[in-house]
């Protein structure tokens, strides 16, 4: 028999990528402030286990006669696809709790997990708990497009293993296995608001929900640079231990802002080409859409009689609609054009576009036929400079119109006391109250100048000011550049030369670097890294300057590194 992923679950080895740094002995110096954080303590009622449960959901359709299942809860990376399954997820759960088919206190992480305050009764001994919804016992599940055309929907629930259980005491668990799944718990549990307030929020994951009418809350959308993309705003969560009251364990939920461009919802394929300005490229046009999720639309039939079609871009070919030809059932050719005008009603416009390839199946469409399904968020590789650029500046904001749009975010998550539901998942979250931890104000930086004139604490640094108060001397340093096999080997030398003549220019008397350290990205991070810092340091470097692509995830490495070696950082990504 096939383990469930709980079961899998169970037998796996946690390992924390990047270990915490050494807990450094309080400093002195500086003039001691408040600082208010992001994070906000979570309280469990004491004495609470908490029943990981395998939940699987299957939408039963009637094809000719055989039953065809298909799972609900499947997991995806596809933004449209995820959106799809677990709004049908969402419904079928909440589906069974109104009709009292699914008893006690529970909440669900609309995929695989189903967590319980209580055991279910027909789990116990290795049992199941079974149910099945209709039209009439689940009404909005049923008006949901990939499902109404089922005939039925199954929900089949099993208790994870033994082993793979935790309570509210774990907190203090020395188990990092055990920690690790007290805090899903809490993440999970406090998402619950997010995950069935559909028409307030589209949820990614557990922890990145985007406000769907974001002016009722004080924001607004943004332009992105293109009229083929918006800019969507939420929040991004997490839950995590912190040092709570007489330094025992808590537990604590960190919400921050998140910004991010959307595609436009339902955009014709054609316009969107054309409003990137590369409808006469295909090249161009592949990066723009490739992989994006489309809908089959004809315009020149009723919309009740369009099929539910969902395709993936692979690409945009050199060839045109109008040279796409094929034979019929009964032998006839027609091109593409007149293969939808005679069965579909509608007349292609531009019958010299591009044509888009279906990346799975090898079909063939007109731009034309294409609308934009929703819920996309845009990719890297389908991101211009002009967006970047938005993004960034939309993103940054000063310390207090953050926290104020952080304190706004955070009620969103209504995990307080004062929510009924939310006290029976065991688990709240006084959003009102963040953390504040000490902190200490320190005297201004001394620069090693030979400027005659002192540098102002709060001048502005730009070009021109910079210039002022340049170093003594600026010699022991490094340029360490991580190649992921996407850059040219000899960046870091470059990228070192160019800064050494910018910086000379400006009037600063730097050096060229120690040593330029280029690297192939290795599977263990740590040592690879570590070796570097080791060498590095003990050759008297005082700074070093990391490359590397934006794809590699190692800022938290590097900072653990740089605490560790008592070395000053900083990374460039490309």
């Amino acid at each position: 028999m096939t383990a469930t992923p709980a079961e899998e679950m169970a037998k796996m080895t946690i390992k924390t990528a990047v270990p915490a740094p050494p807990k450094l002995a309080k400093g002195k110096k500086g003039a001691p402030r408040k600082v208010v954080t992001n994070s906000f303590l979570a309280s469990l009622k004491p004495n609470t286990p908490f029943f990981l449960h395998d939940c699987r959901i299957y939408a039963v359709f009637d094809r000719k006669g055989e039953e065809k299942l298909k799972e609900v809860t499947k997991q995806t990376r596809d933004d449209f696809l995820e959106q799809d399954r677990k709004s049908a997820a969402i419904q079928a759960y909440l589906a069974i709790r109104t009709t009292g088919a699914l008893k006690g206190d529970t909440f669900y992480d609309r995929a695989a997990l189903l967590i319980t305050l209580q055991e279910i009764a027909e789990c116990k001994a290795g049992g199941e708990f079974r149910t099945t919804l209709t039209s009439k016992t689940a009404p909005k599940l049923f008006a949901l497009e990939s499902i109404k055309e089922a005939k039925e929907v199954r929900i089949v629930i099993k208790k994870a293993a033994d082993s793979y259980q935790v309570t509210s005491n774990d907190l203090a668990s020395t188990n990092e296995a055990t920690r690790k799944a007290l805090l899903s718990v809490v993440n999970l549990a406090t998402s619950q608001a997010l995950f069935e307030k559909t028409e307030d929020f589209v949820v990614y994951g557990n922890g990145n929900a985007f406000l769907l009418e974001p002016e009722q809350h004080g924001f607004r959308t943004f332009d992105v640079g293109t009229a083929d993309k918006y800019g969507g705003v939420g929040l991004t969560k997490g839950a995590r231990f912190v040092e709570g009251a007489g330094g025992k364990p808590a537990a604590a939920v960190t919400v921050d802002v998140k910004k991010t461009a959307f595609h436009k919802d339902y955009e014709v394929v054609a316009d969107k080409l054309r409003n990137n300005g590369c409808d006469g490229h295909p090249g161009e046009a592949t990066q723009v859409i490739a992989g994006l999720k489309a809908l089959v639309w004809y315009s020149g039939i009723p919309a009740k009689e369009q099929k539910a079609r969902v395709i993936t871009i692979g690409m945009v070919s050199n060839e045109r609609v109008k040279d796409v030809v094929f034979s019929d059932a009964n032998g006839k050719r027609a091109t593409l054009p007149q293969y939808i005008l005679a069965k579909y009603k509608t007349q292609i416009k531009n019958p010299n576009a591009f044509v888009i390839v279906d990346k799975y199946e090898q079909n063939k469409y007109s731009p034309e036929c294409l609308r934009i399904a929703p819920n996309q968020r845009v990719k890297s590789e389908n991101q211009q400079p002009a967006v970047i650029e938005k993004l960034i500046r939309e993103s940054a904001s000063l310390p207090a119109k953050r926290q104020g749009e952080t304190a706004t975010l955070a009620k969103c998550l209504d995990a307080g006391a004062n929510n009924a539901a939310q006290l029976k998942r065991g688990v709240t979250v006084d959003t009102a109250k963040p953390i504040e931890i000490e902190g200490r104000v320190l005297d201004a930086v001394k620069l090693g100048t030979g400027a005659p004139a002192p540098l102002s604490v709060n001048g502005p640094w730009r070009q021109g000011r910079i210039a002022q108060a340049p170093l003594d001397r600026f010699s022991k340093w490094t340029v360490l550049h991580i190649n992921n096999g996407a850059d040219p080997d000899n960046l870091g030398a470059t990228t070192a030369q160019s800064l050494v003549k910018y910086a000379r220019d400006i009037g600063y008397n730097i050096q060229m670097a120690l040593s330029v350290v280029s690297v192939r990205l290795e599977p263990n991070q740590e040592a690879q890294l570590e070796q570097i810092f080791e060498h590095e340091t003990k050759n008297g470097s005082q700074f070093i300057l990391v490359i590397c692509n934006a794809r590699i995830k190692n800022h938290g490495l590097i900072k653990l590194l740089e605490i560790k070696y008592d070395v000053v950082t900083e990374q460039y990504t490309n």
